[in-house]
């Protein structure tokens, strides 16, 4: 007996396409007598109209239909619509190599004629619970790989989707030699609105930067539902307020800035949220294919880079990679490892500055000025190691 907790909710629907009016009457009243429900079409392409409108959790589709379409060329037209409908062909022929081309072209099942409505039953049972089953299954598959792929706030692809497609259009754009840009997005004081205003309001304010730009991109509704448009470029939340965006064939290195300055401008205008109205600004790092890497992580790397030289510059801005911005990171990075043993090595010594009142040219105190004496790096001046530290 069938498990019911396997079959739908809702009372399973069979669609009958068989030209022979007897044969439908008998297979449908063979199926409502275990509880399903029937519709009959007397050609495939009646059928496939009853498809298209109503749908149907299987199909019963006679081989031979001696009009128009025979039951092979309406099987095509029903996977197009849904790969994973049941179909069970029926046939009045014991021909093993039609039965075999059925199962072939992907044929769940199949029944000879006259029907024998008992196993009839059966077969359509085994059917629904098989492909209930294996609907639950995709369905499992398309939630994981969400979870996987895609940023659970924004609805936005996430790091994994972007690296991965970036990947492949990378490869792309070496065959086809073209250029592909990255730019890498960091909202301008957003921990502001976070701390003062409570992470509730910042991610109101990070789903609403992420509609932004999909419209400063220009995608399509269809596009933004897979994450990439025709071309290939695509839109990531990365973390936080880090976001990315692949153009992935640019003319000229410059067509990328066209596209940071209109974000730019698109991100500055206020939020509204609540009661409040909020502002925040971005700053953006280019790295461009294949003059500033030749790999995902290099382009964002680098676009990662130049995206701190705008925000150092000030924000709400945007900047291209450049060499000599990595030869700067790694002289800070080795300068903020050295300054953490600064104090035990003592190297680093007060010097005093006199100060004397210019009316009258007495003394009247002292300036206390740190300095850094490295043997690596020699003398650092104060307004290189004092941000470090």
């Amino acid at each position: 007996m069938m498990q019911e907790h396997l079959l739908p909710s809702t009372q399973p629907h069979i669609l009958i396409v068989d030209d022979d009016p007897i044969i439908r009457v008998v297979v449908r009243t063979a199926l409502e007598a275990i509880g399903l429900k029937a519709t009959e079409a007397a050609s495939c392409e009646e059928g496939l109209a009853l498809f298209q409108q109503h749908g149907a959790d299987a199909i019963l589709l006679d081989v031979m239909m001696p009009d128009g379409m025979d039951g092979f060329e309406a099987y095509e037209k029903f996977r197009a619509s849904n790969n994973l409908i049941p179909i069970l062909m029926m046939t009045g022929l014991e021909n093993l190599e039609l039965i075999n081309r059925g199962f072939e072209v992907g044929a769940t099942d199949f029944i000879n004629k006259p029907i024998n409505t008992i196993l009839l039953g059966h077969r359509i049972r085994y059917m629904l619970r098989s492909s209930f089953t294996n609907n639950r299954l995709v369905e499992s598959e398309r939630r994981l790989h969400r979870m996987a792929y895609y940023d659970k706030l924004t609805e936005l692809p996430n790091r994994q989707f972007f690296y991965e497609h970036l990947q492949s259009m990378i490869a792309l754009a070496e065959r086809q030699n073209l250029k592909l840009a990255v730019l890498f997005l960091d909202l301008d004081g957003f921990k502001r609105i976070n701390d003062t205003l409570g992470h509730h309001i910042g991610d109101i304010v990070l789903q609403m930067t992420g509609e932004r730009l999909h419209t400063s991109l220009r995608f399509s509704d269809a596009m933004i539902r897979m994450g990439t448009n025709q071309h290939g470029d695509s839109l990531a939340r990365l973390a936080g307020d880090e976001f990315t965006v692949l153009l992935s064939s640019i003319s000229h290195i410059n067509d990328a800035a066209i596209v940071a300055d209109r974000i730019c401008r698109h991100l500055a205008e206020p939020y509204i949220v609540d009661d409040h109205e909020l502002y925040t600004t971005t700053s953006i790092g280019i790295s461009v294919y294949p003059d500033n890497g030749e790999s995902a992580e290099e382009l964002l790397k680098n676009a990662d880079l130049a995206m701190y030289y705008a925000k150092n510059s000030g924000g709400n801005s945007y900047s291209y990679f450049s060499a000599g911005m990595t030869e700067a990171a790694s002289r800070r990075l080795n300068l903020e490892i050295q300054l953490r043993k600064a104090i035990e090595r003592n190297e680093l010594e007060i010097h005093y500055q006199p100060q004397f009142n210019l009316a009258n040219g007495s003394f009247c105190g002292l300036e206390a000025l740190l300095r850094w004496e490295n043997p690596k790096f020699g003398l650092i001046t104060p307004n290189e190691f004092i941000p470090l530290a």
